[in-house]
């Protein structure tokens, strides 16, 4: 047996490291800190007093969120060298790829916050023109049938291409019509569905577009999809003619409901964007 003197008991060492038993118990299975002396008649475990400072580092790897299996790397490097750095660069790669990550979740969840304020102050069939900033969208574009479930097909679509390209959404679902209201077929209409995501830099992906900042005359209606063309649309332009503007591009549709509004269709809430000009 070693000397006496230089050994602590299980209890000892674990009330100096404020960890449990069972933790030292569990770093002796896994071979991350072996006992220095186990007694052979009672099994009872003795660790020397110069695993202190080591055990310590254990724990607190631990609690920077290292595995077992990183920490017995460490414990095999005997001298500073390359492996330790590299161990060290890995770890710091993965926690910047979680505050990333991290980061990203507080911005959408910031914008579902200030989403769900702007639904709260909603003035409903009110027209007005109010500048935009600029939108980065994830979209797709093709023809398809004037009706909400086509509209929502794509909108799962481009949910999935959002989750497969690392993107994270900051605003409502919305459609670009690029036929025009008045002769268009709702059997087979060209409409681009898009969502607003976090910018990303640099911007690599061909299903990703920037929607430019401008005036826009905007309305925002409660009731059925299928009523705006011929409700909504119609009075929205003549409002733009009479008020001395020019219509300047497509006209976009913002859905801003959310789930339980959604599975009632006169309950729907959209906003209709037309971009403008003023009439020369």
């Amino acid at each position: 047996m070693n000397d006496s003197e230089d050994l602590l008991s299980i209890g000892e060492m674990a009330r100096l490291c404020r960890i449990p038993v069972k933790t030292l118990r569990y770093f002796d299975k896994t071979g991350t800190v072996k006992p220095a002396y186990v007694d052979p008649a009672t099994q009872y475990r003795y660790y020397s007093k110069i695993q202190l400072p080591f055990i310590m580092i254990v724990k607190e790897l631990r609690e920077l969120g290292h595995s077992l299996a990183d920490i017995r790397k460490f414990s095999q490097i005997v001298d500073v060298e390359e492996k330790t750095i590299v161990l060290v660069d890995e770890k710091l790669a993965k926690i910047a790829k979680q505050m990333e990550k991290l980061e990203k979740a507080r911005q959408q969840h910031l914008a579902y916050k200030a989403f769900f304020e702007y639904l709260k102050n909603i003035q409903y069939d009110n027209i007005a023109v109010k500048y935009i900033p600029s939108r980065t969208v994830l979209f797709t574009r093709s023809r398809s049938k004037y009706e909400l479930f086509a509209v929502h097909v794509r909108y799962t679509e481009l949910n999935h291409l959002m989750h497969e390209n690392n993107l994270y959404h900051k605003g409502p679902l919305m459609a670009v019509y690029h036929d025009d209201h008045l002769t268009f077929n709702p059997a087979e209409t060209d409409i681009e569905v898009a969502i607003e995501v976090l910018p990303q830099k640099p911007v690599n992906y061909s299903i990703i577009k920037e929607i430019p900042a401008g005036l826009y005359a905007s309305v925002i209606h409660k009731g059925r999809f299928e009523t705006l063309m011929t409700e909504v649309y119609p009075v929205l332009y003549s409002w733009i003619k009479e008020h001395n503007y020019q219509a300047a591009g497509m006209a976009i549709q913002l859905y801003l409901w959310y789930a339980p509004m959604g599975q009632i269709p006169e309950n729907l809430i959209t906003e209709v964007q037309i971009p403008v000009k003023i009439s020369e």
